[in-house]
């Protein structure tokens, strides 16, 4: 292709010359602070991203935010990451690429609330300052068809509205239709399934089918014997 182009290259006594090396990728030096694993300064490839380069330092701890992670630039600039909405949609237009010298800061998770029972992803959620009951609902994947119409709370009472130790925790009974209901750091959610009632007549004695048989609204004695 290029003695195509420079006709030099290919004459006899050629008086051009052309010579390519392929070299290394030269890898970037991130610093991790705050909740990661492996804190400190790591050599990275120079395509990694935000996700990638969290999980070359074996992720982040238990303790740690996925809401608030900072990503911190060498101009000061300071970029808030909030990897729930790439871990539970699969939006990746947070996951930045990483450049050399950029700081990763891993803040202590700003909440743990827990949701149990009637949901499709019962677990425990890190929920924002202003994030309500529905946003919890739609990170639990939402409620299973069996799910009764409230739930029940229990909640840690603030120090200043403690009548004593011994009444730190209050209950609550809430209904699934107050969804701007605010969550606080340690709630805990348990949305009780529907209860399993079953509407029917038994009959025993001398009859060729005894035992349970379905009931309906005006049924009479000549009804479940006809059934039997």
């Amino acid at each position: 292709l290029f003695e195509s182009v420079i006709s030099t290259l290919k004459n006899p006594n050629p008086s051009t010359f052309f010579n390519l090396t392929i070299g290394k990728l030269k890898s970037i030096n991130i610093q991790f602070i705050g909740e990661v694993y492996l804190p400190g300064i790591h050599a990275l490839h120079p395509l990694s991203t935000a996700l990638t380069a969290l999980v070359q330092v074996e992720g982040i701890r238990q303790t740690g935010s996925l809401r608030e992670i900072q990503l911190i630039r060498k101009n000061g600039k300071v970029l808030e990451l909030d990897f729930y909405s790439y871990l539970l949609s699969g939006n990746n237009e947070i996951d930045m690429k990483m450049q050399d010298g950029d700081i990763i800061f891993v803040p202590v998770r700003n909440s743990s609330v827990s949701i149990m029972g009637a949901v499709i992803r019962p677990g425990i959620y890190e929920i924002l300052e202003e994030e309500t009951l529905d946003h919890l609902l739609s990170y639990s994947g939402g409620l299973k068809s069996t799910a009764q119409g409230s739930l029940f709370l229990e909640r840690i009472q603030s120090f200043e509205d403690r009548l004593s130790e011994d009444f730190a925790k209050k209950k609550y009974n809430i209904s699934l239709e107050n969804k701007e209901f605010r969550l606080k750091d340690g709630d805990q959610i348990f949305i009780n399934p529907i209860m399993d009632v079953e509407n029917y007549v038994t009959i025993l004695g001398k009859i060729k089918k005894p035992g349970d048989h379905p009931y309906f609204d005006g049924m009479t004695l000549t009804d479940i014997l006809n059934q039997a």
